[in-house]
């Protein structure tokens, strides 16, 4: 169940749409809402823009084609940008600030202590997240954050494998 913020009203995930920059991966308002709105938004244009708007879509592709352009331009050839830019992602995509992100990938794996540089083998230090409800959970390694994904994050598994480990040591 998730809340529109614009109805206020309590409703099914299937009731909105898909959006992946926000972090439950769904736009705010509910369908019915959204559909509102752009009705509403729609209808408020003159015949000229309508048609304009119709015709270009969302501006017209050469801005688009020559914004891009310069943007990828700096990205390819500026190597600060670039990390600034991947390191803003990143930190969007785990719902956190740049500070707290670099914050959270300065400290060694919480399940073996080891601590990989950023930019070595590895990419630094993973921030693991639970994939059923996507709650940041700690700092971990490359090599033991993909260990708990091949276990996929079952602690049965987990316990089953030491027992396995255990009874074969020499």
């Amino acid at each position: 169940m998730k809340r529109c913020n614009k109805c206020f009203e309590e409703k099914k995930e299937s009731e909105f749409s898909l959006y992946k920059r926000s972090r439950d991966g769904l736009f705010s308002y509910c369908k019915t809402c959204n559909s509102n709105l752009q009705r509403a938004r729609y209808k408020k244009l003159t015949q000229a823009e309508r048609y304009e708007r119709n015709k270009q879509g969302r501006g017209s592709k050469k801005a688009q084609d020559r914004s891009h352009e310069k943007q990828m331009s700096r990205y390819r050839s500026d190597p600060e940008y670039r990390e600034k830019i991947k390191l803003g992602n990143a930190a969007r995509y785990h719902g956190l600030t740049v500070d707290e992100y670099t914050e959270r990938r300065q400290k060694p794996c919480e399940i073996c202590g080891d601590y990989i540089e950023p930019g070595r083998k590895g990419g630094g230090m993973h921030i693991d997240h639970d994939h059923k409800t996507d709650i940041l959970r700690g700092t971990l390694c490359e090599q033991c954050n993909r260990g708990l994904g091949m276990f996929k994050d079952s602690t049965e598994r987990l316990r089953a494998a030491a027992l396995y480990l255990e009874k074969y040591l020499v």
